[in-house]
């Protein structure tokens, strides 16, 4: 309980020192969940700051977010929470305009203010809108980057089905892809002397490849020595935290088992020849960054939004599967390792085809960071120049 009131007063302090900020600092609000949502913003706001000079402020709900104590240079960090206080600071928010990778604006705890704020939402993986994601999850927002045209159709297809005023939707690319390419680039080599490396990339939810036969799978693939990096998603590590201590107690000792947080920092993620995954989007950065394939365990469809059915649009992570590598039966995972082997004996003719895919799949490849950072500097100045 002291915790509890302890961290309520530094949250209500965070609020007040917020609203007691030079209004001409809150040009740009960013608000993150945890520090895990900072790449998809970094080459953005770094060049909004140092290239056109603008004020960012950075609202996190994350305690231990390590920008707290030491942010970025032109970055003004405060922690507002999960709970009340965050609630009180969206809906009381005097800002120019708010950039969030959380959806269900208004359909949440998180809501609108009353005064005149813009809201741009950017995307946080480059699969389809309307499947895994909360019905109305974006309808709150007045401004959309899409990463690619099938979420500039999603989004507009939304606007017929319920009725939604034309939100501006800008044809931004996907900035984290970008920047594991760069980084893909300065680590290129080969070090484990297996026959393969595999990294095992499970989404989350009751239907996720950790609560089915993951074991099974983990245990195929070792026994045909391949290298195996286990990377659960941050929200299995909490909900599915009895599946995750089983592959620790039946596999830690392994010398080719290992466990990796964050795919895109980690340097055997720049190794691996094959991801294995359910329907988790990591799918779509592995395949079209490393031009790899993507191994896909055919389990039931994570459909989250109510008015799925609604939508005349095909999800992408359901009709590209076989353009990304190949799909396997949940039932024939002891043949999980005889399908990596075969995925990766036509490297070459997929690479080709994964990049041909990628320029199909996403706008301004390589440029996403400039073009989203000019046209967040642009938008702020004709927010502001209306006042």
């Amino acid at each position: 309980m002291f915790h509890w009131f302890r961290n309520l007063f530094t949250e209500y302090s965070e609020l007040q020192r917020f609203r007691n900020s030079d209004r001409n600092q809150r040009q740009i609000v960013v608000y993150v969940e945890s520090p895990s949502f900072w790449p998809y913003f970094q080459p953005i706001i770094d060049r909004v700051i140092q290239k056109y000079g603008k004020s960012v402020t950075y609202l996190t709900s994350a305690s231990d977010d390590p920008f707290l104590h030491h942010p970025p240079k032109g970055l003004l960090p405060y922690y507002i929470g999960s709970g009340s206080i965050r609630t009180i600071a969206f809906a009381t928010m005097d800002a120019t305009l708010v950039l969030m990778t959380s959806p269900d604006l208004e359909s949440s705890y998180i809501k609108k203010s009353k005064l005149p704020v813009h809201y741009a939402y950017l995307p946080h993986n480059m699969t389809s809108t309307h499947m895994v994601f909360k019905a109305r999850a974006f309808n709150g927002f007045d401004t959309i980057f899409c990463v690619g045209p099938h979420q500039m159709n999603e989004h507009r297809e939304a606007e017929n089905i319920y009725s939604l005023k034309r939100r501006h939707l800008v044809e931004s690319g996907y900035v984290k892809l970008d920047r594991i390419r760069e980084l893909i680039k300065n680590n290129l080599k080969k070090n484990h002397q297996t026959d393969y490396c595999v990294i095992i990339a499970p989404t989350w939810g009751d239907n996720a490849l950790i609560n089915f036969g993951c074991q099974e799978l983990v245990q195929n693939l070792l026994e045909n020595k391949f290298k195996v990096i286990m990377r659960p998603h941050r929200i299995s590590e909490t909900e599915d935290q009895e599946h995750i201590n089983q592959l620790k107690v039946r596999f830690d000792d392994h010398q080719n088992f290992f466990w990796a947080k964050d795919l895109a920092e980690c340097t055997p993620y720049y190794d691996a020849d094959v991801l294995i995954t359910d329907w988790s989007g990591s799918a779509f950065s592995f395949a079209l960054s490393h031009e790899r394939p993507v191994l896909f365990i055919d389990l039931p469809k994570k459909v989250i939004n109510k008015d799925f059915s609604k939508f005349l649009a095909s999800p992408v992570e359901d009709i590209l599967r076989p353009e990304m590598g190949a799909v396997l039966a949940p039932e024939q995972m002891y043949d999980a390792a005889k399908m990596v082997s075969a995925l990766c004996n036509d490297a070459g003719v997929r690479a080709q085809k994964l990049s041909n895919l990628r320029e199909k799949l996403c706008y301004r490849e390589g440029k996403s960071a400039c073009f989203s950072a000019e046209y967040i500097a642009n938008l702020v100045d004709e927010l502001d120049g209306k006042e």
